[in-house]
């Protein structure tokens, strides 16, 4: 169980990591900060339920990394 002083912590750490992920997905530094705030927040939620003993960071990239496939998804179906 992570509590919300880990999670801060955890954040402060591995924000680069998931920003340089997203950016090097779309491109675009705003999207990729949106990306990394939303995945952050879904985190935040779960914090409870995630296992000390795992890898946050895995989890977080890979959250990262479908995040952001999913924006680039979502701009080719409705493109402005």
């Amino acid at each position: 169980m992570m509590t919300t002083t880990e999670f801060e912590i955890f954040a402060r750490k591995g924000r680069s990591a998931m920003l340089i992920t997203a950016r090097s997905i779309l491109r675009n530094a705003e999207e990729a900060e949106d990306v990394v705030q939303e995945v952050l927040l879904k985190l935040f939620a779960i914090r409870d339920r995630i296992d000390g003993t795992s890898n946050p960071m895995a989890l977080a990239q890979v959250a990262v990394r479908h995040t952001a496939l999913n924006v680039l998804r979502d701009a080719k179906r409705h493109p402005s």
